[in-house]
């Protein structure tokens, strides 16, 4: 009983501060008890705003991420599509400059096979293995038939319809009577054309009523033989006075 006395009175010594009388705190106790101290009602919803507010922000940034990448990824469609046009676009400028680089090649190698394959002159037109050309000035029958000769050539000589067709469409392009290659200047009545040949002899195609050697004054009888411009296709031949001034047609064989 003595001992506990004793030492109750040292643990009150040792606790009480000598200066002030006053007991000592312990320190760890003091922490104790305000960590375990119980929060008010302000403290908790603080706390439970604070996380709300946390999840908020967790949403939209999550929220911004995915806007942000779907973003990105239609950028990165747009581009694509942008280089798949270019591409396009580039390959057919391409393609395009090829058809027009094989074109003018094609041109140009036709303009050669044309200029090889065609062997008349300038102003002269090819038919059927002969060059024809139309005479720009007008002359009388026998200069006209001079003319084509100092050309190497000779008034034409129609022997079939083709031929006929051909003489036609130069008679129609001008509107005016032709002469051709046609003459009875030897013997009235036979006709032949400038080569000797008979006209007899090969297919005809005399307009209405033609050769008819009308008289038009006297001693000008009608012995040469122009295309007659109020003809018809198949039948535009007439006799005519030698002395009129006509265009021509001359005709070389290749």
């Amino acid at each position: 009983m003595v001992m506990q006395e004793e030492g109750y009175r040292k643990f009150n010594q040792e606790n009480v501060n000598e200066d002030t009388g006053m007991a000592k705190l312990d320190v760890f106790e003091v922490q104790d008890s305000h960590f375990f101290r119980p929060r008010t009602c302000c403290e908790t919803l603080l706390r439970v705003l604070q996380c709300v507010l946390l999840a908020v922000c967790a949403v939209l940034l999550l929220v911004l991420i995915a806007m942000v990448t779907s973003k990105f990824w239609h950028v990165s469609q747009d581009l694509q599509e942008m280089k798949s046009a270019i591409d396009s676009l580039n390959a057919s400028m391409l393609s395009a400059s090829e058809v027009n680089k094989g074109k003018s090649q094609y041109l140009e190698s036709g303009s050669t096979q044309d200029t090889k394959k065609d062997p008349c002159f300038e102003d002269w037109e090819l038919f059927q293995g002969s060059c024809y050309q139309l005479s720009e000035m007008e002359e009388q029958w026998d200069d006209a038939k001079k003319a084509c000769e100092s050309e190497g050539a000779h008034l034409m000589i129609i022997t079939s319809l083709e031929e006929q067709r051909q003489a036609w469409k130069f008679m129609r392009d001008v509107g005016v009577n032709i002469w051709i290659g046609l003459h009875d200047i030897d013997e009235e009545g036979d006709w032949r054309w400038v080569d000797g040949t008979m006209v007899s002899a090969m297919p005809q195609f005399w307009d209405y009523k033609q050769p008819d050697n009308w008289d038009h004054k006297k001693n000008r009888t009608e012995d040469c033989g122009s295309l007659h411009r109020h003809g018809s296709l198949s039948s535009g031949w007439n006799d005519d006075y030698c002395m009129e001034y006509y265009r021509y047609i001359c005709e070389k064989e290749v």
